[in-house]
């Protein structure tokens, strides 16, 4: 019988993939094994000194770590009500690596739903070496969180969901950056970023090899122009075993607030 391997065809015919239907079943998380991620970054004061990070200024500590180091979360809020039963975020959801509790020394993505405890830390039941996603899951009254809900792995802040203010609601921690496990590739797609559209800017994006602790981080790409005049791009390659980070500055004047977002498709296999 023939085998429906979720691309809109069947296995037994030699018909040419449709890769629309395919990209859209990993976007609505059909694929088993693919997952996409859509990453949403900004930093308010980007200046042509120095390249930075694209988050927020007050974010995340990104000191990485070995990618073999393993460690509990550790999540708090800096408000009491965001609690099990209170107004703000009641549960929240982790996304990480983590060591195969089936296969010692494969790593590979974990998602897990912790209930939020307030001003007390809760502690994740897997232990990971990097977080790629971190975001409330159910609210209260609030719609969002009432503080700003950090998840730390040892001494490293490695996501932050802001505080929720007024109209903005705090649901997604911000990520420019992004971890592959031991057999796993993934693929950067709907790169894109907006910013002063006066402002001539110099993007990188940079890898390096995870599991070497103080490994430096290599530029792969460079994209540079006006906001208008840069092309969105497509299909950038991390392999296993890799940290990625997208980092900016201007090439003169600033400083000028920058957004950034791009999705992450990522498997252990992949036709593209």
């Amino acid at each position: 019988m023939a085998k429906n391997i979720g691309i809109g065809i069947k296995s037994r015919k030699r018909t040419k993939p449709n890769f629309s239907i395919y990209k859209e079943n990993v976007r609505l998380g059909l694929v088993d094994g693919v997952t996409n991620t859509s990453i949403t970054a900004n930093s308010q004061s980007v200046t042509n000194a120095v390249y930075r990070d694209i988050m927020p200024e007050t974010g995340p500590n990104r000191a990485y770590s070995a990618i073999t180091t393993f460690v509990a979360g550790s999540i708090v809020s800096t408000a009491a009500t965001d609690v099990a039963a209170g107004a703000g975020a009641q549960t929240v959801s982790v996304t990480g690596l983590i060591d195969n509790p089936d296969n010692a020394g494969n790593i590979i993505t974990a998602t897990e739903v912790v209930t939020m405890t307030g001003l007390t830390p809760a502690l994740t039941v897997n232990a990971y070496s990097r977080i790629l996603d971190f975001r409330v899951v159910t609210a209260g009254a609030t719609e969002g969180t009432d503080g700003a809900i950090s998840i730390t792995l040892g001494a490293n802040v490695s996501g932050q969901i802001p505080a929720s203010s007024g109209a903005f609601k705090g649901t997604t921690a911000q990520f420019a950056q992004y971890s592959t496990g031991s057999s796993q590739r993934a693929f950067l797609r709907d790169f894109s970023f907006f910013a002063h559209e006066s402002a001539e800017w110099d993007i990188i994006i940079e890898m390096k090899d995870s599991t070497t602790l103080g490994a430096p981080f290599i530029v792969h790409e460079r994209i540079t122009g006006l906001p208008g005049q840069i092309p969105a791009m497509e299909g950038f390659m991390i392999p296993p075993l890799h940290d990625f980070r997208v980092r900016a500055k201007l090439r003169a004047g600033g400083p000028f607030p920058l957004n950034l977002n791009y999705s992450i498709i990522a498997g252990g296999f992949f036709l593209a």
